[in-house]
């Protein structure tokens, strides 16, 4: 039920100064109430009045910069003109759910109108998802992903200012879902800050931030070399050159209710930004790969651990590079870095044991065999968990035609193995030690 209640008479007027805009009342649904805006605080936060009393509410589903930083004077101005002095509908599932400071949080509509969404749809705000006021979480993280793509508002990555290395083309990697269990391995999640441009990149003045309000600030003397990238770990740690630590006790990713990671230059650009899961680029551009897996090592698992292993097959006539993308066999990843691709006609192969990386063969450097024999499943993702391709073990046998894959280690005898192609079909092939193409 839905009561206005802008101008209380009688009984309710006496009662307004006690009476709280969210707290137990019989005379409102506490989770959807109409009340007047009397002031705009900032882009996401205002007073309203209920019963007489002024309470200040933060808008759900929606984060604006702070006052003083970019772009935060274009929200306030907008808001202001667009809900102050009117009715506006708050609306929760929980009456009770806060946000910053403890304020009340709401979603907010005008006339019908979703004006979180019409903030996001104009640049002017970046999406916070919550992870149980969810019910606005995709619709407002699409508008956000397309006020991106438009390069509009807090998307126009110059609107501040130009530079400092405008055309360097930096780019976030975020590792959102570490290995395992995300609590017991913070440093499993990270972001990296990756240079693909020919200069150094200096990152003095540099933010990441996330959905909320949490930012890691790049301290003087941080670079990011061409080509490569800094990783800055969730967790604790000593820094390095190309390893920073944030120095969080726990994961800040959730994984089931996506999350947005932000990197802003030092006049408040927002340079470049990452979020999951895919909500508007979600077309698979690798075709061309399909994947291989041993998944059952000649003689023990346990003492021929390079006897697993999985391939990467590119069927195409370009070279592919992987970075962004990783390969998951859960609860474990194998992350791929700048550098790596994979050749035209080639065979990328990774085993599960220790080893020294080469242009066709990486190591996982694992200590024990993670493929299960009698039932496995590795995938292909992209960095904001679209999936590219899957292999599950084990699949009917279907003839195939074998194509040679790198030369196998020492450790590695002639096994049988499993391989994809482009569909997601697949096949077992026994007595070859080769990934497989499958008519």
């Amino acid at each position: 039920m839905t009561v206005a209640m802008k101008r209380p008479l009688g009984i309710f007027a006496a009662l307004g100064a006690a009476v709280s805009l969210f707290g137990p009342m019989n005379s409102i649904d506490a989770a959807t109430t109409t009340t007047e805006v009397v002031k705009i605080a900032d882009g996401d936060t205002f007073d309203a009045e209920v019963f007489g009393e002024v309470q200040r509410v933060r808008m759900l589903g929606i984060n604006s910069t702070e006052t003083g930083e970019c772009h935060a004077e274009a929200a306030k101005v907008w808001l202001k003109e667009r809900i102050e002095g009117r009715d506006v509908e708050l609306t929760a599932k929980d009456p009770s759910v806060t946000l910053n400071f403890g304020r009340p949080a709401r979603f907010v509509d005008l006339d019908g109108d979703d004006i979180g969404a019409e903030m996001l749809e104009l640049g002017l705000v970046t999406p916070y998802p919550h992870p149980t006021e969810n019910a606005r979480n995709a619709k407002y993280l699409d508008l956000a992903a397309e006020a991106k793509s438009k390069g509009i508002g807090v998307w126009d990555d110059d609107a501040c200012g130009s530079g400092p290395a405008q055309d360097s083309g930096v780019n976030l990697h975020v590792r959102w879902d570490a290995e395992e269990d995300d609590s017991k391995n913070v440093n499993g999640e990270w972001i990296d800050v990756y240079n693909p441009s020919n200069e150094p990149l200096d990152l003095a003045g540099w933010r990441v931030r996330d959905s909320s309000t949490r930012f890691y600030d790049f301290a003087r003397g941080t670079t990011v070399q061409p080509g490569a990238y800094v990783r800055l770990h969730i967790g604790r740690g000593t820094d390095n050159a190309v390893h920073k630590y944030w120095n969080m006790d726990h994961p800040i990713f959730d994984n089931d209710l996506g999350e947005s990671v932000y990197l802003f230059d030092p006049d408040g650009d927002i340079r470049d930004s990452f979020a999951y899961r895919c909500r508007l680029d979600c077309v698979n551009r690798y075709t061309d790969l399909t994947l291989g897996m041993n998944a059952d090592a000649a003689g023990d698992d346990n003492t021929n651990i390079n006897g697993e292993w999985i391939d990467l097959i590119n069927n195409g006539d370009r070279r592919i590079k992987l970075y962004g993308t990783y390969i998951e066999t859960f609860p474990y990843a194998y992350h791929f870095e700048p550098h790596h691709s994979i050749g035209a006609n080639s065979v990328l192969r990774i085993y599960v044991g220790r080893g020294t990386n080469s242009g066709q063969t990486l190591y996982m450097n694992k200590t024990a065999p993670i493929l299960t024999n009698a039932g496995e499943t590795v995938t292909l993702k992209r960095k904001d968990g679209l999936v590219l391709e899957k292999l599950v073990w084990p699949v009917p046998f279907v003839s195939c035609t074998v194509t040679p894959g790198p030369p196998a280690p020492p450790s590695d005898p002639v096994d049988g193995s499993v391989s994809g192609v482009r569909g997601g079909a697949a096949a077992t092939v026994g007595a070859e030690r080769l990934g497989t193409i499958c008519e």
